[in-house]
């Protein structure tokens, strides 16, 4: 096993395994949509399945080798209409039913707009015209560490309590 390299792109420092940087594959296991993830809100659920579909096939094309760039924007473009979008509709079922910990729910939705405010402003800053390839699937890992694993996790996890209150309301 070869030794981690320390890797600096003027976006922060990142520690890389030798696979990583000489032989690149993004893990592209994501979480399939199943029943444990119903809210039992057909809207918000919804949104969630074309989340986890829309993520998934584009980790699966990032490993095929197509265009990143073309993709990436196209993601980037998607995520920011996701979060606007679904995160505003999810507010507004949250109020509907009284959710306890509302504010709580709502801070989380901030944290992750901030989040992907800095990385679109690190693309459009760093990658956007840049040919380097090492920074493309660079910008991608921090994004799948930044923001979408932290999105699947917010499903996961923060979403999934409010099923009994949803349920309970309708």
């Amino acid at each position: 096993m070869k030794p981690p390299y320390i890797i600096s792109y003027n976006i922060g420092f990142y520690i890389f395994d030798y696979n990583l940087i000489f032989g690149w594959r993004l893990d592209n296991k994501m979480t399939e949509w199943n029943s444990e993830l119903e809210l039992g809100y057909p809207k918000i659920d919804n949104h969630h399945r074309i989340f986890l579909k829309t993520i998934n096939k584009f980790l699966q094309k990032l490993n095929q080798g197509v265009d990143l760039k073309v993709d990436l924007e196209t993601l980037l473009y998607f995520l920011t209409d996701y979060v606007e979008t679904h995160f505003i509709e999810e507010e507004q079922i949250l109020k509907k039913i009284n959710y306890f910990n509302y504010s709580k729910h709502k801070q989380a939705h901030q944290r992750l707009k901030e989040n992907l405010g800095k990385l679109k402003r690190k693309y459009w800053e760093l990658v956007q015209d840049s040919s380097d390839l090492f920074l493309i699937k660079l910008f991608i890992t921090n994004l799948k560490e930044d923001l979408i694993n932290k999105l699947v996790a917010h499903m996961k996890e923060e979403d999934s309590d409010i099923i009994i209150k949803v349920e309970e309301a309708l």
